[in-house]
């Protein structure tokens, strides 16, 4: 589905330093699996997550989705391939003045549906977060939880074949976090829907994903897999990460 090449990115800092986030990273994601990246502040997950379409350009490396090259100069190429990929936030990133229904719609206006296809697809997407009950409230009538959900709908809405998640569940208490977590975890068994989700929580790799790369200072210490939520870490970050979150 997805694949990096020897990617990094650096930052200039305001003070004219810099700092290089991501040193010469690579990995594939497979179609329909849920990959996590996990680490410590710091350690370059968001950053790599980013790179995957493009919001964060790579100074070097290469960026595949669905065996293509993707670059940041090819405004055409990058507008499809954007949208056949859902990105979900921390802190659901919602457009206030808009209703439940009015946000999950935006992607499918911008990609040009016709107003009735929009309507029930918008209804569809909201029955499958079950929230269908909400769309005619806004974001500040809804809960942490349902405003993730919305955020969710909106993301898979243009039936997109990757979701990024940037760390979605911080900013929610643990029952709600565990809601969203069972609610992309059946996202991605109804439709095969490949998801990628940046983390600092272990807990979070072992109840979603199927494999998980460990990264520090921008280089990935290992990728595992993950079964029936069991996880061995070989590295000193890996099992730090497993004792403490």
């Amino acid at each position: 589905m997805f694949e990096l090449k020897s990617v990094s990115k650096t930052f200039q800092l305001p003070n004219k330093d810099s700092l290089q986030v991501l040193q010469n990273l690579s990995l594939t994601v497979n179609k329909g699996e849920i990959f996590g990246l996990i680490g410590l502040s710091g350690a370059g997950k968001s950053t790599a997550l980013r790179t995957f379409n493009l919001l964060e350009k790579p100074d070097s490396g290469h960026v595949y989705f669905q065996n293509k090259e993707i670059h940041g100069g090819q405004i055409d190429q990058l507008r499809l391939v954007r949208q056949k990929i859902g990105m979900i936030f921390q802190h659901f990133n919602l457009i206030s003045n808009k209703t439940v229904e009015e946000n999950v719609a935006l992607p499918l206006k911008i990609a040009g549906w016709k107003p009735a296809l929009i309507q029930a697809r918008v209804l569809e997407c909201l029955k499958l977060v079950h929230l269908e009950n909400k769309n005619h409230s806004y974001p500040n009538q809804l809960s942490g939880g349902q405003k993730q959900r919305v955020a969710i709908a909106r993301a898979i809405a243009n039936h997109p074949d990757l979701l990024l998640a940037d760390e979605p569940t911080s900013a929610l208490d643990p029952i709600t976090k565990i809601e969203i977590l069972d609610c992309l975890t059946e996202i991605n068994k109804k439709f095969g829907l490949t998801i990628i989700i940046a983390t600092h929580e272990m807990n979070i790799v072992r109840r979603l994903c199927d494999r998980v790369a460990i990264l520090d200072q921008g280089q990935i210490q290992e990728i595992l897999p993950v079964a029936r939520g069991e996880i061995h870490p070989q590295t000193k970050l890996g099992k730090m990460l497993l004792e403490i979150t």
